[in-house]
């Protein structure tokens, strides 16, 4: 829910963005799977991505729960 708050308080609408990034990561899935020259590169911006959010998630839920 903080990250919620945090994006409205930015102006952001969470359910574009979250749209936007599933639509993202399923197009970064696809590129990893057709295995061409833009597979490793893919699958390096899906790891960023998702150390990103791991690095995100815990913080909110910790807030959260005190």
């Amino acid at each position: 829910m903080e990250i919620l708050r945090l994006s409205k308080l930015e102006g952001r609408d969470a359910i574009h963005d979250a749209l936007v990034g599933r639509i993202a990561y399923d197009e970064l899935q696809n590129i990893i799977d057709a295995r061409d020259k833009r597979s490793e590169w893919a699958a390096g911006l899906r790891r960023k991505l998702e150390e990103r959010f791991n690095q995100m998630v815990p913080l909110a839920l910790k807030e959260n729960e005190e």
